[in-house]
């Protein structure tokens, strides 16, 4: 194998390319990257795979190639996740996807699947599998991971991750966590869009981050960059695949990974469409990538190393750099030079036999039959007259394969004739509802398999629908298990992570009763915020009892902190025995306890054992706080209404502890006093990047702090507005903690706060009388802002040309009013739009409703973002 020293420029840059191509044979294409381009890597997908046999002719002639041209064995991958991203379709094992793996609850069961995939890969010259994906399912609207994922708890993905890595490296072949620094938390696909995770660094340390920690301690070999904007890394608009601060300090730097930083494909539109495919390879390498995929063409294949390659003879990078990249993939190869060697010598039979291993298939299907999870209800009982409808599989991403060309109905109508059957489509049409709801009630049970439904919500309408028929429905998942999440009032739940061979068998043999559910849902709720509440001791108008029968209410609640102050001039002298029994109720509760002092008060107060955070009001000098960050075991919490950037990282550079610093507003008493939302903003953008933890008040509507019981928020708007409407807003303007100021809140307002899961917009619309029943579905159905919108108008892209409406209510729209398109507007009929600026009256639009005290909601309602609507006046 040759030395980086024997390599030309061209070669070496040839070595940080990973090239796809489109035929199932060597074809000029792969003839001119090699010999042209000097590309030493390879990456495979179904397009490429007719059978095993000729996977491994294939593999055999590349290798060949790549060897003879360049003296060095290509890297060869592709991604062999399991379940619904599944390259290799027949011949080698279908292994259970990540979802199913983890629902088990056995992460033994992750280390053979990893083991089993990389005994087959190997065996056909792939030692690259580009899995597992280490990402966190924390999205309910994620459309790209869902399932590809092990679970929404960090530790859970890093222990499956962790074992998986391992047995699939036991076996030969590198293992490629991805997609770092995390992908769990968007709600766009990078194949389509440029997805932006806003969360600070203490959030993404502790969850996004905990699965590539942990890998990296054990060891994996590669891990791939994500096309996503990550603010709290990289303040300028760069995805983390071309970032030197995300794929250089962080991942190099800070969590000390020494192994292959590979990009995802550049030809995704996250990159093609802002960066350009070629210039983001370039970039890449400069950021720390050492394998750059550029999946499907040739000439931006080409054109990348012709780029990079311009860009070392002109000086732009040094050659040094690219040296420092390509020996990275050098070592790497000559740890795979035995299996390299193995396999250029190895029969075809032999690689089959290690394919058609009875054991391996049956492991799989073993795993899928002990995911089968019941998560509400009761199991399935088979009675006279059952209906099941089902669709088809389908790729739902670009990630995706079509899996399998089989179908539930038609295993069904095979092997349990005795249940009808309907095939709906993936996203049933108003009038298939329609015909699928009179054929249901002819039946006392449906069974309805779900497909990604919180992706495609038709399916969702359709669940509704069923449930307010007299018959008993049963909902079975076979991907994303969200339906819960949408509809609270399913009865009968159960889960199968992945449509596929496999799990058809494993539904057939549960209608059976042959089988029955083991699994546990591996999707908890992962909130974005934590919740706290307020008390106030030593004020007449609360007195000790009240207080703690108040943290009891609070804590059942989901209540996590509590903040009282220290220094309120109303307050008694003998407020310290009180405060005492308030830390002990706190700490019996495990809750977290913030006490607001100032300096003049610390001269003679003890700080309380099992205080979570001192706030410091007034009257601390600068060196103070740095020395109280240093040394008190416990939280010092800045004001981050007042504390400015500049006064900021003077504390840093005096030796202020970051790690025990937290930062909270004010609250404001006196009305018109309270921050605008810009102000707030402003702030909040900045501690995000240091990964602060930020906390804001808002007031509650129940019960307000005396003596002026105007409220205590941190910004004034939310004086009077509705209390879902503050969340968000708050929850937009980056805040991790939410606390009520006031005292008390009631135990409605803290669960909806403890509760809320922005992963939509919610606003509060106040309708017009007279609407068609068309039109309260289009209001009431779930929307997506345009990506191309206008300044006049919020569009939908729900339902245009769908459905007949008729004009009524043609009148003036005003600044956030609510339109429908009427049959008059032809193709646009049944368009939504939020009006942002006043328009004239247009016979084709009916205005159905109004948006009110929501300025700040709709200003901020980005291209992209999902809505729905919550009826006030119903």
């Amino acid at each position: 194998m040759r030395k980086l020293q024997d390599l030309t420029l061209r070669e070496k840059i040839g070595q940080l390319i990973m090239a796809g191509f489109k035929a199932e044979d060597i074809d000029d294409h792969v003839l001119q990257m090699v010999k042209e381009a000097k590309i030493g890597n390879i990456i495979l997908f179904t397009r490429n795979i007719k059978s095993a046999r000729q996977l491994y002719r294939l593999n055999r002639k590349l290798y060949e190639l790549i060897y003879n041209e360049l003296g060095i064995y290509p890297l060869v991958s592709i991604d062999q996740e399991g379940g619904m991203v599944t390259r290799i379709l027949e011949d080698a094992t279908f292994l259970p996807g990540n979802m199913t793996l983890g629902a088990t609850n056995n992460p033994e069961y992750a280390y053979r699947a990893g083991q089993i995939s990389g005994q087959e890969l190997i065996s056909l010259g792939i030692n690259v599998n580009l899995a597992p994906v280490l990402d966190i399912a924390t999205n309910a609207y994620n459309p790209v991971i869902g399932v590809r994922s092990y679970s929404s708890d960090p530790e859970t993905v890093a222990l499956f991750g962790a074992r998986y890595t391992q047995g699939l490296q036991e076996s030969g072949v590198i293992g490629v966590g991805k997609h770092f620094p995390g992908h769990g938390d968007t709600d766009v696909d990078s194949h389509y869009g440029l997805p932006k995770v806003d969360a600070g660094r203490g959030r993404l340390n502790s969850v996004e981050l905990v699965p590539f920690k942990e890998a990296i301690k054990n060891q994996i070999k590669g891990i791939m960059s994500a096309h996503i904007l990550f603010p709290s890394y990289e303040k300028e608009q760069l995805p983390a695949t071309l970032s030197s601060k995300v794929l250089t300090d962080l991942l190099r730097d800070q969590l000390g990974y020494e192994g292959l930083v590979f990009t995802d494909c550049m030809e995704m539109k996250a990159i093609a469409d802002h960066y350009g495919t070629h210039q983001g390879a370039l970039q890449a390498v400069i950021a720390g990538a050492n394998q750059v995929c550029i999946s499907h063409t040739l000439s931006e294949q080409l054109k990348a190393v012709d780029l990079i390659e311009a860009a070392v003879i002109n000086g732009e990078i040094s050659e040094d750099l690219i040296n420092e990249r390509v020996e990275r993939v050098l070592k790497a190869k000559a740890d795979l030079l035995d299996q390299a060697k193995a396999f250029v010598n190895s029969s075809e039979d032999e690689a089959i036999k290690v394919l058609i291993t009875k054991e391996h298939h049956s492991f799989a299907e073993a795993v899928v039959d002990e995911s089968l999870t019941l998560v509400k209800g009761e199991p399935f009982s088979l009675k006279e007259r059952t209906l099941l409808i089902a669709s088809d599989p389908f790729a739902t991403s670009i990630a995706d394969d079509e899996v399998d060309s089989k179908s539930i109905v038609k295993a069904v109508r095979d092997q349990i004739p005795s249940i009808a059957t309907i095939k709906m489509a993936v996203r049933p049409s108003v009038e298939e509802q329609k015909n699928i709801i009179d054929q249901a009630a002819e039946y006392e049970q449906v069974v309805i398999c779900t497909y990604n439904a919180n992706i495609y919500q038709e399916q969702l309408e359709l669940v509704k629908k069923l449930l307010g028929l007299n018959l008993t429905v049963y909902v079975i998942s076979m991907r994303n298990p969200y339906d819960l999440v949408f509809i609270p009032e399913i009865k009968n739940y159960v889960c199968l992570y992945e449509y596929t061979k496999n799990s058809i068998k494993t539904l057939i043999k549960y209608l059976k009763r042959e089988i029955s559910p083991k699994g546990s849902l591996p999707i908890k709720n992962n909130k974005s915020h934590k919740t706290g509440v307020s008390v106030y001791i030593g004020l007449a108008e609360y007195s000790l009892q009240d207080n703690l029968r108040y943290l009891e209410h609070a804590k059942a609640s989901g209540a996590e902190m509590v903040f009282t102050s220290a220094h309120m001039p109303e307050m008694s002298k003998d407020f310290l025995s009180d405060l005492d029994a308030i830390i002990n109720k706190v700490l019996e509760l495990k809750m977290k306890l913030v006490i607001d002092v100032s300096k003049p008060m610390m001269e003679n107060f003890k700080i309380p054992k099992g205080t979570y955070a001192l706030r410091l009001d007034y009257g601390f000098k600068d060196d103070e706080i740095v020395k109280m960050s240093n040394e008190l075991d416990l939280f010092i919490e800045l004001n981050a209404s007042t504390l400015s950037p500049e006064r900021m990282q003077k504390l840093i550079d005096m030796g202020l502890n970051v790690k025990n610093i937290r930062v909270s507003h004010n609250f404001y008493p006196k009305a018109y006093t309270g921050l605008t939302h810009e102000q707030v903003r402003r702030q909040n953008e900045f501690f995000k990047t240091l990964g602060l933890d930020i906390l804001m008040y808002i007031p509650s509507q129940h019960q307000k702090r005396p003596p002026l019981k105007e409220g205590l928020p941190t910004v004034e708007a939310h004086r009077k507005m509705p209390l879902d409407v503050v969340i968000q807003e708050v929850l937009m303007l980056g805040a991790t903690e939410i606390c009520f100021g006031d005292a008390y809140a009631s135990i409605d307002e803290i669960k909806t706060v403890a509760e809320f899961d922005v992963k939509e917009i919610i606003l509060p619309i106040r309708l017009v009388e007279g609407l068609s029943d068309e039109e309260i579905r289009i209001i009431n159905s779930p929307h997506r802002s345009r990506m191309d919108e206008s300044v006049y108008l919020k569009r939908s892209t729900a339902y245009r040309g769908k459905v007949t409406i008729s004009a009524h209510n043609t009148i003036a729209r005003e600044k956030y009013a609510v339109t429908i398109d009427n049959d008059g507007y032809l193709r646009y009929r049944g368009e939504l739009n939020i009006v942002m600026e006043s328009l004239p009256a247009d016979p084709r639009v009916n205005v159905v409703g109004y948006i009110d005290n929501c300025e700040y909601l709709l200003e901020n309602l980005k291209p992209g973002t999902r809505f729905r609507f919550r009826v006030k006046n119903k």
